[in-house]
């Protein structure tokens, strides 16, 4: 019976420290991520702005949901429904392509909102230098808890990924 105690009191222990760490994981974060891509300014200007094909691309978003277009500027805000029953809100801030594209999440169902800001310079032959900045505030702690361990800049490592992979869709 004492071994039972034992586990069940490293179990509350455990939980109490992976709640803590969420409670007390900064809600802000700022970060910047630069890589070089196989394509033109122009290819992955237009990869980050085919919103209409997102759900072909990305595996966890499930459906785009249009909502405002501008003849000019093309979408400029739609909200993104997730494999895991939520939505993100997105609206551009600016634009001017083929060199800078700045994305306002203003709302989503796990509690995150923020600024993503997209720069695309040319590089070697044929390549294109893209330099993602990030300026995000998460008001989740379950989430805060998951981002302690996989790190804070994950979203821009797998946005960074997934423009590699998706580069050669058009």
């Amino acid at each position: 019976m004492k071994i039972v105690w034992i586990i069940i009191g490293v179990f509350f222990v455990l939980l109490i420290a992976l709640l803590s760490i969420g409670f007390v994981s900064s809600k802000e974060f700022k970060g910047e991520l630069v890589a070089e891509v196989d394509g033109s300014e122009e290819q992955v200007w237009k990869l980050l702005n085919d919103i209409e094909n997102l759900p072909s691309r990305r595996k966890e978003i499930v459906k785009i949901e249009l909502l405002e277009q501008n003849p000019t500027a093309g979408y400029i805000k739609w909200k993104e429904y997730t494999d895991m029953g939520g939505y993100i809100l997105f609206e551009v801030m600016e634009k001017n392509p083929p060199h800078r594209l700045v994305l306002n999440m203003k709302e989503s169902t796990f509690g995150m909102t923020g600024i993503w800001v997209y720069e695309l310079n040319p590089a070697d032959e044929g390549k294109t230098l893209v330099t993602i900045s990030e300026s995000s505030t998460l008001d989740n702690f379950m989430l805060r808890i998951l981002f302690a361990f996989i790190g804070r800049d994950a979203n821009l490592k797998e946005e960074v990924k997934l423009i590699k992979k998706d580069i050669n869709f058009f």
